[in-house]
């Protein structure tokens, strides 16, 4: 038996919440297929018809809500590594949930060396772990690096975002698949995710999906 990640009552060892913490969970319901913004039907959002992201298509299961929110930053901040089960469980479900073929590999953002060092762990790289364990697809946390450090995004508007993460990575010279998933831990404005998009697109790869653990407006 496990704990509840959230009341601690004893569980199944099948999902890290149990089943009344999960219902309280804000899920994405239908959502933008290119930015993730949550829409009364499915689709694509009118902004992403005027100025399609870098990516191929998105998928997001949660919203940065209460009590995602706090689990984010216990995860991220506080070094607790068990809600990452929680979000690759999640993703893993709406990503079969969203019916599109599977990716060749899955490549987490990366964090620079010195914040890895800080930190300790790339929390992208341990959800892409844990999801692609549960769809059979191969982790290359080898195929893109970040190549200078960057400012915190958060705090930071759109454009500043963009300017703050441009030129920040590049493919290290491994052998590049044609269809990659891209995994993040928060998606705000997309760009952090563009960005590595953008490198994996001019390096040659052919379709680029964003999986993220959940969506913050």
């Amino acid at each position: 038996m496990d704990r509840c990640l959230l009341c601690s009552v004893a569980i199944p060892a099948a999902h890290p919440l149990c089943a009344a913490c999960r219902a309280d969970c804000p899920f994405t319901e239908e959502a933008c297929t290119g930015c993730g913004r949550e829409l009364p039907d499915p689709g694509i959002c009118g902004a992403c018809l005027k100025d399609p992201p870098p990516f191929d298509g998105v998928v997001v299961p949660l919203r940065y809500e209460y009590p995602v929110d706090r689990l984010l930053w216990e995860f991220k901040y506080h070094g607790r590594l068990a809600p990452a089960r929680l979000f690759a469980e999640e993703l893993a479900q709406a990503v079969r949930k969203a019916g599109r073929p599977f990716p060749e590999c899955v490549v987490p953002v990366p964090l620079h060396w010195r914040r890895l060092w800080q930190r300790g762990f790339n929390q992208s790289l341990e959800i892409a772990r844990l999801a692609s364990k549960k769809l059979g697809v191969p982790v290359d946390w080898r195929l893109v690096r970040r190549r200078r450090a960057t400012a915190a995004q958060a705090g930071l508007a759109a454009k500043a975002r963009r300017r703050n993460v441009r030129g920040a990575f590049e493919i290290t010279g491994r052998p590049l698949p044609a269809r990659v998933a891209v995994v993040d831990d928060v998606l705000t404005t997309g760009a952090t995710l563009g960005e590595v998009a953008r490198v994996l697109r001019c390096a040659g790869v052919e379709e680029i999906q964003a999986w993220v653990a959940c969506r913050a407006d």
